[in-house]
């Protein structure tokens, strides 16, 4: 707490790690995928046709990977894949109220 109040009187900005991802999803998983997504701080970037599925890529917090993962609606092919979960060049500003916890 004290090296918290440290940085923030010094105008540091502690930044949170951020991964890119793709997933593959079939297209009635939309809805839950972008509710879940949204729920665990990522952003949608962009969607593509992927062989009857769809495929959408963004940014989330690496310590929300997992979570990604887990909730996603299920289909006969393994659905969803995450095809790509790279660190993102960029980071976003850590929330101060995670940062305690």
């Amino acid at each position: 707490m004290l090296i918290h109040e440290a940085l923030k009187q010094a105008g540091t900005v502690v930044c949170e790690p951020v991964e890119r991802f793709q997933l593959e999803i079939p297209v009635s998983a939309l809805p839950a995928a972008t509710m879940t997504i949204a729920r665990l701080a990522g952003l949608i970037t962009g969607t593509s046709p992927s062989a009857g599925a769809l495929a959408p890529t963004g940014t989330i917090p690496t310590r929300s990977v997992q979570a990604l993962l887990a909730p996603l609606p299920r289909n006969g092919r393994r659905c969803p894949t995450i095809l790509a979960c790279v660190p993102a060049a960029a980071a976003w500003p850590l929330d101060a109220d995670k940062a305690d916890s």
